[in-house]
């Protein structure tokens, strides 16, 4: 070939022999190339395997990935069921608390009814009711109650006559009223008797 060169090819010719090593000499020597490279049917044995290895490892974290997913769902599933649990436990506790409720207020209505006419204060023989005066079903023994508290008996009174001034007088061992004073205090006691 002729010695035709361009300036520019001449310049990239020496770029070039700048970058090769030099000799002692002086003399370029091209850069060692790697000669280790695998022929066509090895390097499809090293892709296959790398392939294989990449598969599996693919394989294992979806794997993983699949269980913590299901771990977490079974997760979300109890505790799901759990509040449901605790819901229906608190219901029933509820439940129970007001049927405790409504049956002590059933018990207090008929032992208040068992005890009316029968005591002086029906809610401060209530208050005196021991478990010693409870029946086995829950209802009062009345009985019990009123020989251990017989000052809350209520008495049987006789029929009334009707009161005037002068039943009063004559009940204080007077005959009669006879003031206008004397009649005042007579009214004054039978109003405080009432009482």
């Amino acid at each position: 070939m002729p010695d035709t060169e361009t300036p520019n090819a001449q310049v990239d010719q020496s770029a070039d022999a700048a970058q090769q090593p030099q000799t002692q000499d002086g003399n370029t020597q091209p850069q060692s190339v790697d000669t280790r490279q695998f022929s066509p049917e090895q390097q499809e044995v090293v892709n296959g395997i790398v392939q294989e290895r990449l598969a599996r490892e693919s394989k294992k974290i979806r794997e993983q990935e699949r269980k913590a997913y299901e771990a977490e769902l079974t997760e979300q599933k109890r505790q799901a069921d759990l509040s449901e649990q605790e819901r229906v436990k608190e219901q029933q506790a509820q439940l129970e608390q007001q049927r405790a409720e409504l049956e002590q207020e059933r018990l207090q209505f008929a032992r208040s009814r068992s005890l009316a006419g029968k005591v002086v204060d029906v809610d401060k023989a209530l208050r005196l009711v021991e478990d010693k005066h409870i029946q086995d079903d829950g209802t009062l023994d009345v009985d019990a109650f009123l020989a251990d508290n017989p000052f809350l008996q209520a008495t049987t009174t006789p029929t009334r006559q009707p009161t005037t001034a002068a039943n009063v007088a004559s009940n204080r061992g007077g005959n009669s009223v006879e003031s206008e004073g004397d009649r005042s205090r007579v009214v004054n006691s039978f109003l405080r008797n009432l009482r």
